[in-house]
């Protein structure tokens, strides 16, 4: 079962605070034949326990249908601080966002992070380890 990368998934765990979110997320973890799960939250409140992330694959608001920039430039660092606390050392992140400059920024002030270019992605693309 399963589609690309997500068939060596073994649970996958969902975040979404918008009703309309949580039920596209849902329809796309079906159609992917994936098992997990979808809570009721927001990235600045992750509700899991620090370290107990192995990935996280992330759409952020891109300031344009959903969001603004002005609101993402105090989301991204919120963001990225809960995502590196429930991280597990060695873990990976991938935050998806056409907010280049601003996510560039972010991940650049945060010592704790660990970015390389990928090799198969786009030059703007970068890899994560917690």
């Amino acid at each position: 079962g399963g589609r690309g990368s997500t068939a060596a998934a073994g649970w996958v765990l969902g975040a979404e605070r918008d009703t309309e979110g949580r039920r596209l997320a849902g329809r796309n973890l079906r159609s992917a034949e994936v098992s997990g799960g979808l809570l009721v939250s927001e990235g600045r409140h992750i509700p899991l326990s620090s370290g107990s992330v192995d990935k996280i694959v992330c759409n952020m608001p891109w300031g344009r249908r959903v969001g603004s920039h002005r609101a993402n430039r105090r989301l991204y660092p919120a963001f990225l601080a809960e995502a590196v606390r429930v991280l597990r050392p060695g873990g990976r992140m991938v935050p998806l966002s056409l907010e280049k400059r601003l996510m560039d920024a972010t991940l650049q002030a945060d010592d704790d992070l660990v970015l390389e270019v990928s090799q198969t992605a786009p030059k703007t693309a970068r890899r994560i380890d917690a």
